[in-house]
């Protein structure tokens, strides 16, 4: 959708980008004002009389807290309680809309759709709707001159532009009718918004300690180890859902010895004819572990994004007592070092 409204180039692995993928990063890292158009998600629309029990009875959010000045993280679990798919949440016209990494809509709508053959409930992958992100210190004034008000932290407007969301002060994400994407563009290009792709996005969510489940990661991990438990995307106290009892054990023993944390990885050699490759791509997969200096698993990428030719950074799942190490690596690479960063918020088992 926003490739017939804009000139974009599309990286086989980091999608849209509006100009070289180093230079969006570097603006990023830089805290320079980004208007994000994005490919890399998915939508799946919940509709019927029972979308909201139904949901209720499956994912960890409590989706009577899901309104349309609400939204709200969440993930769906297998009966083990290990994370299918993880999703922001909005209710819109209606419907409920499910907003997943790309690769992750027909699994996570074929998954709900198995426990919905007995409820009014339909699940269907939505291409009405194009995701995008205002990233930076201009963000609340771009959101303002779209939308005619910028929400707070937590809360949604909604009018004929679409639906925006802010998830912090400085970060809102719309969901932009498909018919509106050129005005939308012609709209921030008004507003001498410097436009950008999916690549700066996924670097926001990393720096913001959001972890996001890779269809290559799916049921690998519990809420708590990516977690959702410190950013609002499990309630303890809405009831019964899929995996729940797993989960409610696991908080109240306080067990979690494994989360999530953003990593920078290098020297990892990608040259700008290999992006992409399939070389370069095997060394960063999500599933890529991640080993100590005395060569014991501790962690595993979920998650990467471009930063220059040497170095990525990463959502990684890391065992608790490692993630202050200096001598990390990714294996089978012992030259590619892996350094955590600090998490936005305090880790609390």
């Amino acid at each position: 959708m926003w490739h017939t409204a804009y000139s974009f180039q599309q990286h086989p692995r980091w999608g849209l980008h509006a100009k070289p993928l180093e230079q969006e990063a570097a603006d990023l890292l830089a805290n320079v004002s980004l208007a994000a158009c994005l490919s890399t998600l998915e939508i799946i629309r919940v509709t019927g009389a029972d979308a909201l029990t139904f949901l209720q009875g499956q994912t960890t959010c409590d989706f009577r807290e899901v309104s349309e000045g609400h939204p709200r993280l969440g993930a769906h679990c297998n009966a083990k309680g290990r994370v299918q798919a993880s999703f922001r949440a909005f209710h819109w016209n209606g419907d409920f809309l499910l907003l997943v990494p790309k690769g992750q809509g027909e699994p996570t709508r074929a998954a709900l759709a198995k426990f919905a053959l007995f409820s009014k409930a339909t699940l269907s992958l939505d291409t009405t709707l194009a995701p995008l992100a205002l990233l930076g210190p201009q963000a609340a004034d771009w959101a303002k001159a779209l939308f005619g008000a910028a929400p707070a932290p937590g809360d949604c407007v909604a009018n004929e532009n679409g639906l925006i969301t802010a998830l912090d002060a400085d970060r809102f994400l719309i969901l932009v009718p498909s018919d509106r994407c050129a005005t939308a563009i012609k709209n921030l290009q008004t507003l001498n918004a410097t436009l950008a792709g999916d690549n700066i996005w996924w670097l926001s969510e990393m720096r913001a300690g959001i972890a996001q489940i890779p269809v290559e990661q799916s049921e690998q991990w519990i809420p708590q180890e990516i977690n959702y438990d410190l950013v609002d995307g499990v309630n303890f106290k809405k009831g019964c859902y899929k995996g729940q009892e797993i989960v409610a054990r696991i908080h109240y023993r306080g067990q979690t010895k494994v989360r999530a944390f953003p990593v920078q990885i290098g020297p990892v050699q990608i040259g700008p004819v290999e992006i992409g490759s399939t070389q370069n791509d095997t060394a960063i997969a999500p599933g890529t572990r991640i080993l100590d200096a005395a060569g014991h698993n501790v962690g595993t990428l979920l998650n990467t994004a471009f930063v220059n030719g040497t170095t990525v950074r990463g959502m990684a799942v890391l065992k608790t007592d490692a993630s202050e190490s200096e001598t990390l690596r990714l294996e089978p690479n012992d030259a590619c070092h892996v350094r955590p960063l600090p998490l936005p918020y305090a880790i609390n088992n």
